[in-house]
């Protein structure tokens, strides 16, 4: 029964996810769609470790507070208790100034660490990369094709991930009280002019070898060798052409009295000014003309607009249609884009800059200085109350008070600050900045590129922009309407709906 047993049971295996991908026919494209595979299981595994540290500096967080708050209100219990006590009272005053210095170190610690904002930091980073993930898996699910340039751009994004929201603490950790506040940044910066260069240098296999750099290099060995070899080329140079033309120019200004004053440069500009008057005499005809039967015209169509039985209106109806077709089909050429959307995104950067991003750098800048106070009265309240339990007994009347008032009121400082997570809103409010600050500079980007076809889809680029400042396509044109009928500081309303 036992050999039944242990013939029947499994073994448990440790299952390690491969990244091992047929290459084996050097296929481009399977190359590339193999190195894409690779960064989504590194991203799905940050994914999971930033969730994994979220989670414990929540706890760390809530720990901290509950037991600095504890060790606190009872170093104030015991100096309490010894100014009340006829008892020899030096263990007593031992014990709570023990506890009280203890407290004032982890409150110095705690408060430069700050691990409500360290938590928010990883969330952040969780959310970031998941997004990242499911855009590598809508584009491998769809089947749209990828380059090199894709993949160096999506390892890009990952790493200015990481350098925006770091895992260490110790090194790398982000200032938790900077002196000047800027957005969150967490994507790769100069990403235009960076895909831009991937491309030129990935296509140089479909150029025969040549690029933008080999051919300005050969620019300037060309016009080295033509400045070496001018004295070779018998004395001839752009200066002694120039001096030729001069000469040519002086001799037939000279001969122009031999003929009279006239030659064929003369006659020339003569016939051009004949056409000239001619062209100008028809104009007036044929405007006069055309004003006439532009009169004519209304006037017959004022009198039988009432026998048209509102065929004026369809007309113009169904003129008004046409003329959205042709937009439209023009639009569809353009890769979805067409001058009153770029007009839109202009003006909708405009405020996402000067109204959403500066407000949300505002309440960054107060959320950081009652940080900053809070983080420097906590640890003051407890030094104070340190002094205080350590004099109790003597002849000081007010050690008694110092030493129980201030670690009462330590505890309702830390309570705000860290139960209150102060740090968390004031990273909240620079992620948000900087979440405003990336939208800003996708429309810039975009923009920026002067082949449509290299854009992002406009109608798909409106829609998403639509999406995530929570506003419907038809609230979206006319937030840019109302900003260019307007100033900025008239404008009441901001970009975003969504926070």
């Amino acid at each position: 029964m036992s050999t039944l047993q242990s013939s029947n049971r499994i073994e448990p295996r440790l299952i390690i996810p491969s990244t091992k991908h047929d290459t084996s026919n050097n296929n481009p494209d399977t190359i590339i769609i193999a190195k894409l595979y690779t960064i989504r299981e590194a991203i799905a595994d940050r994914v999971e470790m930033h969730k994994n540290i979220c989670e414990q500096r929540c706890q760390w967080n809530t720990m901290l507070l509950t037991s600095i708050n504890c060790i606190t209100l009872a170093a104030a219990t015991i100096t309490a208790i010894a100014i009340t006590s006829t008892s020899p009272i030096f263990g007593l005053k031992l014990c709570s100034t023990l506890m009280y210095f203890a407290v004032t170190c982890m409150l110095v610690l705690l408060n430069q660490l700050q691990p409500s904002q360290l938590a928010e930091e990883q969330r952040n980073a969780s959310r970031l990369f998941r997004n990242l993930l499911n855009q590598i898996d809508t584009t491998l699910s769809i089947g749209q094709p990828v380059s090199n340039s894709g993949v160096k751009m999506a390892m890009l994004s990952v790493l200015a991930l990481d350098k925006a929201y770091p895992l260490p603490i110790i090194g790398t950790m982000l200032d938790k009280f900077p002196y000047i506040i800027e957005p969150a940044i967490w994507w790769p910066q100069q990403q235009r002019q960076t895909n831009s260069k991937i491309v030129l240098y990935d296509n140089r296999d479909d150029c025969d070898g040549w690029n933008g750099e080999l051919e300005e290099e050969m620019r300037q060995t060309k016009s080295k060798i033509v400045n070496e070899n001018r004295g070779d080329c018998n004395g001839w140079n752009g200066k002694l052409d120039k001096e030729m033309r001069r000469t040519k120019s002086k001799i037939v200004n000279e001969n122009r009295d031999d003929c009279n004053g006239w030659n064929e440069k003369i006659e020339e500009e003569m016939r051009r000014t004949k056409s000239k008057i001619v062209n100008e005499n028809r104009d007036d005809c044929n405007g006069k003309l055309e004003e006439e039967m532009r009169q004519r015209k209304s006037k017959i169509v004022n009198e039988n607009r009432d026998d048209c039985n509102g065929r004026n209106e369809e007309l113009e109806e169904e003129i008004r249609q046409t003329k959205s077709k042709i937009v439209d089909e023009n639009r569809d050429d353009c890769n979805g884009w067409d001058r009153k959307l770029e007009e839109d995104m202009r003006e909708v950067a405009k405020i996402l800059e000067k109204k959403d991003q500066e407000e949300y750098i505002r309440l960054a800048t107060k959320a950081l200085n009652l940080n900053k106070f809070l983080a420097v009265l906590g640890p003051v309240l407890t030094g104070l109350a340190t002094i205080g339990s350590a004099l109790v007994g003597s002849s000081r009347s007010w050690a008694a008070m110092i030493g129980v008032v201030p670690g009462a009121l330590a505890c309702i400082v830390n309570t705000i600050q860290h139960g209150g997570q102060v740090g968390m809103v004031f990273e909240m409010y620079r992620s948000n900045a900087g979440f405003f600050k990336y939208m800003k500079e996708s429309i810039e980007s975009n923009l920026m590129e002067k082949d449509v076809n290299k854009r992002e889809n406009g109608e798909v680029f409106e829609m998403k922009l639509a999406l995530n400042l929570g506003r419907s396509l038809c609230e979206l044109r006319e937030l840019a309407n109302s900003y260019s009928s307007c100033k900025i500081e008239e404008l009441d309303e901001f970009a975003s709906k969504l926070f």
